[in-house]
């Protein structure tokens, strides 16, 4: 009798561990400094279109350095607009040394997206999601992020995450990349790649193989 109760506790033990619900997947983070969703703010990059461009940057970037190697599928961006039109586009730029800034400067787009539209105004900032393919990062390696502003009349702010990243920000004004910020909150923004695969919680583990173990022992003696 104790040898079938073994027998049925360690069969048992190995069925639960078989069908336990693993971790749950998760996406490859190059880059995060979004706290949440949604920001009601007035501390915001502003970025104009041409028609409009004489009241500031008709782009904004701000500096990351990717924390992993692989394929982009999305970034989110936190944006609203202002008083004109609200479409916008994001671009991720190699980063080099300027003389100029002494520090690392936008250096050339390597990606485009296509043009969103920003659903909300006057400083409800909404966590846009923008579809990304055919990027690749380098762990380790810098980059900027760039909102632009892409109709003449885009009026677009990009919030800042005051409880995110701080580093440096870029403006695209008349024709040149100008310092924002040497040390500031960056723009609000996640660069995501696509799901990591799921792997059993290392308690699922354990218990399978004490189960496996156990029915090994069982089996043993039973043959004794």
């Amino acid at each position: 009798m104790f040898r079938k109760l073994c027998f049925i506790f360690l069969a048992t033990a190995v069925f639960v561990s078989l069908n336990a619900v693993p971790a749950k997947a998760a996406p490859t983070v190059f880059f995060n400094d979004v706290t949440s969703d949604s920001y009601v703010t007035s501390l915001c990059y502003p970025v104009y279109g041409s028609s409009v461009a004489s009241a500031g940057p008709v782009a904004g970037a701000s500096e990351f350095t990717s924390l992993v190697s692989g394929s982009v599928t999305d970034i989110d961006v936190i944006l609203d607009y202002h008083i004109y039109t609200n479409q916008f586009d994001v671009e991720v730029w190699s980063s080099s040394y300027s003389t100029a800034f002494s520090h690392n400067a936008p250096n050339a787009a390597v990606w485009t997206s296509t043009e969103y539209t920003v659903p909300t105004a006057y400083d409800t900032g909404t966590l846009m999601d923008v579809s990304v393919s055919g990027l690749t990062l380098t762990a380790g390696q810098d980059y900027f992020l760039v909102v632009r502003a892409s109709e003449p009349l885009s009026d677009i702010d990009w919030h800042q995450d005051v409880n995110g990243v701080t580093g440096w920000t870029y403006q695209y004004y008349n024709s040149a990349w100008e310092t924002w910020s040497t040390g500031g909150s960056l723009g609000a923004f996640e660069v995501l790649g696509g799901t990591t695969t799921a792997v059993p919680e290392p308690g699922t583990m354990l218990l399978l193989g004490l189960g496996l173990i156990g029915l090994a022992g069982v089996r043993r003696k039973f043959k004794q």
